[in-house]
């Protein structure tokens, strides 16, 4: 039982990719509610970009939904790193905020 165990772990770590995110990333949390009567194909699959605020597990992420103090936690197979160049407003002064608050932290 226990071999069977092992051999499907290894199995399953192989195939497995954890992406990490920082403290600061941009990411894309994907979508999964579903509406009847909506097409899911022709809807977007994720939703953003949000904020990483805080790294819960080295699986789980705390992130920022809006600039107005919302925020969720999210697996980090649900989300996807923001490569694009448009941020909005809120998230680059929310990540900027971050940011001064790590440095004036590590400095104490």
């Amino acid at each position: 039982m226990k071999a069977n165990a092992k051999r499907s772990k290894d199995a399953y770590d192989v195939e497995t990719v954890f992406h990490t995110y920082n403290v600061g990333d941009a990411v894309w949390l994907l979508h999964e509610s579903r509406k009847v009567g909506v097409m899911q194909k022709l809807k977007k699959a994720f939703n953003g970009p949000y904020l990483v605020v805080e790294k819960k597990s080295p699986v789980t992420y705390k992130i920022l939904l809006n600039g107005k103090g919302g925020s969720q936690m999210a697996h980090h197979d649900k989300l996807k790193k923001y490569e694009g160049n448009k941020r909005p407003t809120w998230l680059i002064k929310a990540a900027n905020h971050l940011v001064s608050q790590s440095n004036t932290h590590s400095q104490a």
